[in-house]
């Protein structure tokens, strides 16, 4: 994933499931403090993710409230649209049943990478 200006400082942990397909999209921790794939969007998002590791390698994660960051989109969002993620992992809306992770800077349409302000997390309502 190209670097962004003034982009976050991701972080190193194991990949606890295949991940080669998730670059962009937010993940989890499992109770080993591995990254893994979102599941539902009451899922505590960790960080999105930054490469594409297999299972038990590296994976490098920009934590949520740690900067910028690409992050592969789930619907077509405006700059200045708040975030959360989708069951899946992709960037959506953000609705009062999931964390706000963030806040677009630059949108784009379903299926594309935007670039998000990671905030502190928000608490669901």
């Amino acid at each position: 994933m190209a670097v962004v200006p003034g982009m976050g400082t991701p972080i190193t942990v194991i990949a606890g499931a295949d991940l080669s397909a998730l670059q962009g999209y937010h993940v989890k921790l499992n109770n080993s403090g591995q990254a893994i794939a979102m599941a539902a969007i009451t899922d505590i998002p960790f960080g999105i993710l930054q490469n594409a590791p297999a299972s038990g390698e590296p994976a490098s994660v920009i934590p949520v409230g740690s900067g910028l960051s690409k992050v592969a989109l789930g619907a077509t969002l405006a700059p200045g649209a708040l975030i959360s993620s989708s069951a899946t992992g992709l960037a959506v809306a953000a609705v009062a049943t999931a964390y706000t992770t963030g806040q677009l800077i630059d949108g784009g349409a379903n299926g594309e990478m935007g670039v998000a302000n990671l905030a502190p997390q928000i608490p669901k309502a």
